[in-house]
This record gives C-alpha cells, sequence and structure tokens, in this order.
C-alpha cells in the first residue's frame, strides 16, 4: 500500500427475511464500486439460502460464514473481524471496513480518503468512523459528545447531564466521537488485531459501544470526517420518517417487540455498571428515574403497561446482575 493507493476489504453482517436481499446486494455492490478487494459476509441465521443468491452476482469475490441461527451482532461482527485478521491475502497495512446491510458507500470514498489523510502527521494513531448521513444525532455544528454526556448514564439517559460540560467543540475539521457503531467503523489490519473485541454475551447493542472503549484503551483515537459518508437504505426501528422516536414511547406504545428496548437498557446498565461508572449514588438514582419518568410519561394510562414496567425492571435487574446472553422472551 503506498501514500495514494489503499487496499481495504469489506466485513457485513447480515440477518432475517429474503426481504433484506435487495438492500444487501446494494450494500455489497457499494463496496465494490468504491475499490474494495474482497467482502467477508456472514449469514446471521438467513432464511434463505444466502449464498446462491449472491454468488451469481459476485462470485468468487465474496467469502462466507453462515449460522443456521442468528448469533447476535456480538457473534456476527466478531465472526467477520476473525476471517479477515485471519486471511493472508489482506496484508497488515491493509484496511477493513465494517457495514451493515442496510448502507451505501460513496464510490468517491477512496480519493476523499487519500486526499483527508493528508493532512494528518501519523494517520497510523487513528482509527475512522464513517458518517452515516441521517443516523447520526451525536453531533451538531460544530462539536461532539464527549466522555461526560455518557458517564453515569443508563440507555442515553442522565437527570444529572446539565451539570457537566458533556460536548467538546472542535478545533479541526475533524469529529471526534466518543462511541461509534460497528457500521461504519474504518481501520487498518495491523491496528484491529490490537484491539481487544468484547467478550461479553450482550448478544444485540453496547458491544460496539464496548469496542469504542478497547479501541482507547489499545491508545487510538477515533476520528470521523464528514466527508467520509454512508447512506441509509433503510430506517431504523425508532425512525419514523427520517426522525427519531423515543425508546420508551415505542415500547409502551407497543409499536414494536419489546427486545430491541430491552436489550439496550439491559446492556447499557451492565455496561454502565463495569466501564462507565463515576459516582454510584448518581448512577442509581438515575436508573430510578429512568424507570419512573418513562413510565409516568409513556406507560401510566395504558392498558396492561405495568407489566411492560415490570419486563424493564427485570432488564435493569439482569443488567446489574450480568445476567446477559438471548433472552427467549424478548421479541426483536
Amino acid at each position: 500500500m503506498t501514500e495514494n493507493k489503499i487496499s481495504f476489504a469489506v466485513i457485513v453482517v447480515t440477518y432475517g427475511s429474503f426481504d433484506r436481499l435487495a438492500g444487501l446486494k446494494k450494500t455489497i455492490s457499494s463496496a465494490f464500486d468504491a475499490g474494495a478487494v474482497k467482502v467477508y459476509l456472514i449469514d446471521n441465521g438467513c432464511d434463505y439460502d444466502l449464498k446462491a443468491e449472491i454468488s451469481q452476482l459476485f462470485d468468487g469475490r465474496v467469502e462466507y460464514q453462515r449460522y443456521a441461527k442468528n448469533q447476535g451482532s456480538l457473534k456476527g461482527f466478531k465472526s467477520g473481524i476473525m476471517l479477515a485478521l485471519n486471511d493472508e491475502f489482506l496484508q497488515p497495512d491493509d484496511y477493513i471496513l465494517i457495514l451493515d446491510d442496510d448502507v451505501m458507500l460513496d464510490n468517491h470514498f477512496l480519493p476523499s480518503f487519500c486526499e483527508i489523510k493528508k493532512s494528518l502527521i501519523d494517520v497510523n494513531k487513528y482509527v475512522w468512523s464513517l458518517y452515516r448521513v441521517g443516523r447520526d444525532k451525536t453531533v451538531d455544528a460544530r462539536s461532539d459528545r464527549n466522555k461526560n454526556y455518557y458517564l453515569n448514564n443508563v440507555a442515553g439517559f442522565s437527570a444529572f447531564r446539565r451539570f457537566s460540560r458533556v460536548y467538546t467543540n472542535r478545533s479541526d475539521e475533524f469529529g471526534r466521537p466518543f462511541f461509534i457503531p460497528w457500521a461504519g467503523t474504518f481501520i487498518k489490519k495491523s491496528v484491529l488485531a490490537k484491539v481487544k473485541l468484547p467478550k461479553s454475551q450482550y448478544f444485540v447493542y453496547e458491544d460496539d459501544t464496548e469496542f469504542s472503549l478497547n479501541i482507547r484503551d489499545a491508545h487510538y483515537e477515533i476520528l470521523r470526517s464528514y466527508n467520509l459518508k454512508l447512506n441509509e437504505s433503510s430506517q431504523s426501528w425508532f425512525e419514523n420518517d427520517g426522525n427519531q422516536e423515543s425508546g420508551y414511547k415505542l415500547f409502551y406504545e407497543k409499536k414494536t417487540n419489546p427486545g430491541r428496548f430491552l436489550y439496550k437498557v439491559r446492556n447499557s446498565v451492565y455496561l454502565g455498571k463495569n466501564r462507565l461508572i463515576t459516582n454510584r449514588t448518581i448512577f442509581y438514582m438515575n436508573i430510578v428515574i429512568f424507570l419512573l419518568s418513562g413510565y409516568i410519561r409513556y406507560g401510566v394510562f395504558r392498558k396492561r403497561s405495568l407489566s411492560r414496567l415490570k419486563m424493564l425492571c427485570v432488564a435493569v435487574h439482569d443488567g446489574l446482575a450480568g445476567k446477559l446472553g438471548e433472552n427467549a422472551d424478548w421479541k426483536l
């Protein structure tokens, strides 16, 4: 790899029904159009013959790994990472880009990155996170959320945030997000090999948050250029016409399956207790306020809302107790 020639491979995790295939094809096509040399595709419990469908279009350039049942996001992305790290086809200075199955990479990605990194003295000390257009609400025009925003919080909630400086103004053109999702992580293979992968059995949610912490523990900095973009080809469960809705609201209105919110809360409590506590009193006060305020605002007058509150209490208890993994009662 030279200064102006970068080689990169892509990891994609997909799951679910045939309905997701069209978006997946767009994701893989956009990766190859942007210059990817290989795609590692993880079939995380698809209910159709994924390999047969994809091989017709990308024969020989896609390496597969299949799970008959959805193993959760951590095992899915971890499997793709291990395929890439163990593949001698990729050199230590090659890059690895992690993608969801519903995003599209800009075909000018490589030239843009080569131009951007010219302004950096030591490009090897950074891990990059691509900007997810329309999805990332953690930034504003001039600043990024910093560590204080997340300390002692529960699923992003803190009643005491107003007393801290939770945004950091940018000193240059780059964002410095504290946490990043799996999708959009762009990292050199030699660097990825040095970052500890999460071990906790989150199943879904917060595994990428722990990975972000581990990046910093390995003494790398996370950068984001808003000229390196991922475009969304679908909406998340908490989005409606491009706007984010409260997970609490959707949970009590029963407009979506409860599992996503319950896993989010449980895993956030677990990670917060183990990695993000600076004040135990504030942390536990946030838990109580989080449970009661959400119930009062969205659940108190709804039919069978107490049963939903009980589910949330179980999720919090499991997070505090470290009882993780898949919960068969939490439908996604």
